[in-house]
């Protein structure tokens, strides 16, 4: 056995209650013991009040749960890193609700606070807060995380939650502040699913989500200030769904190494590029997309393939839409409108225009080395010059 730690019997079968009141009904304040007491499906609850533990270790499916009427109420201090692990129990549930989890210490770089491994692991109105680990949880193998009115915050300079493997992550209405990265995925070894809904992140120190593989579904979720977005990478698949991005100083979301990116009623405003897509493979489909200011709203480059309808372009400074080697656009029943800048720009790519206002800028079509664009019922309005074709190397031809 652990130091310290001392087999107890709970005086409600299945019931354990800690309290730092000393009443007939609690099991004592030692919460380590309980935990080290406690059987398959046992509840534990906790009274108001602040509890320490070396470290949390759990390896049976049990619920942890604050009786305080706020989460803020029932504060479990955790110093050395812990693991929840039910690769041996027949039920895989742990449950966390109503309470807050805090690491105290600094553990070593690119180490995680909290391992979850063969576990589905609930949280319901539970509040994460790290500050000195490269990661608060890592979930791997077969690790699920359900969180339901949650917070985490893990410090400016460190990730929240590290994805790999199959582990899936399921998250609605939660918080996010505090972080170089709010969610992130291995690099090679991501088969899993990332669900957001309902949810915020708030100043993300790099990006707000990255993912490599595996698939991500963001839906009512919106990403304030910080430096990137989303990057999405490594043929991973992603639905994004009513989602806004604003007052990021580098970009909003990447597109890159094969992925593919649907987007419905999203909305991004960054000081760089809104949308950057990379590389054969990679392609974004939307609708009702809207990017806002920044240098560019959509760049493509390195054969990324973009077809968006109903999007608008607001205000870039160099241009709503840059095409480069030998990207491909499909753009139906869109808006541009800039104050200063090119619409679109393009460089040995192709694009299809149909149904297309260019507005306020200073080439409506800006065309470099053997281009191909397809239109039909382009309008334009008060441009300086409408097409720029340099050295007559590019095509243009008109629909029927």
């Amino acid at each position: 056995t652990e130091k310290g730690l001392r087999k107890i019997v709970a005086k409600a079968p299945g019931l354990w209650r800690v309290s730092h009141n000393k009443q007939d009904w609690s099991d004592g304040a030692d919460l380590a013991s309980v935990l080290y007491s406690v059987g398959d499906m046992d509840v534990i609850e906790i009274s108001p009040g602040s509890y320490t533990l070396d470290k949390l270790v759990i390896n049976r499916p049990i619920l942890i749960k604050g009786t305080g009427a706020k989460a803020k109420d029932v504060v479990i201090e955790v110093s050395q890193k812990s693991e929840i692990n039910l690769f041996n129990a027949k039920i895989k549930k742990v449950e966390f609700q109503g309470l807050t989890l805090k690491s105290v210490e600094k553990i070593s770089y690119n180490d995680a606070f909290l391992s979850i491994k063969d576990a589905e692991v609930g949280l319901y109105k539970t509040n994460f807060q790290s500050s000195g680990h490269e990661f608060f949880a890592h979930h791997s193998r077969n690790a699920k995380l359900l969180g339901r009115e949650c917070e985490f915050s893990s410090g400016d300079q460190f990730d929240t939650l590290f994805m790999e493997g199959t582990s899936n992550l399921d998250l609605d209405n939660c918080h996010f502040k505090g972080h170089k990265v709010a969610v992130t995925t291995h690099v090679s070894n991501f088969e899993g699913t990332l669900s957001i809904t309902n949810s915020d992140i708030i100043n993300s120190r790099a990006h707000g989500l990255i993912i490599y593989g595996g698939k991500l579904k963001l839906e009512n979720v919106e990403f304030h200030q910080g430096k990137g977005g989303i990057y999405i990478g490594n043929k991973s698949q992603a639905i994004l769904t009513s989602v806004v991005l604003d007052g990021l100083t580098i970009n909003g979301m990447e597109v890159t190494d094969g992925a593919s990116a649907q987007l419905n009623e999203v909305s991004i405003t960054a000081a760089q590029t809104a949308i950057l897509g990379l590389k054969a493979g990679s392609s974004i489909r939307g609708s009702t997309v809207s990017f806002q200011g920044g240098e560019r709203g959509l760049h493509l480059r390195e054969g990324a393939i973009a077809t968006l309808t109903k999007a608008t372009f607001h205000d870039s400074a160099i241009s709503a839409i840059t095409l480069e080697r030998q990207s491909s656009l499909t753009l139906d029943e869109s808006n541009l409108d800039l104050a200063a800048g090119n619409c679109i720009e393009a460089k040995d790519s192709n694009a299809t225009l149909r149904t297309v206002t260019l507005s306020n800028c200073l080439f409506a079509l800006n065309l470099t080395q053997n281009c191909l664009i397809k239109h039909k019922q382009l309008t334009f309005k008060n441009n300086k010059e409408k097409i720029h074709n340099n050295f007559n190397s590019s095509k243009l031809q008109e629909l029927p």
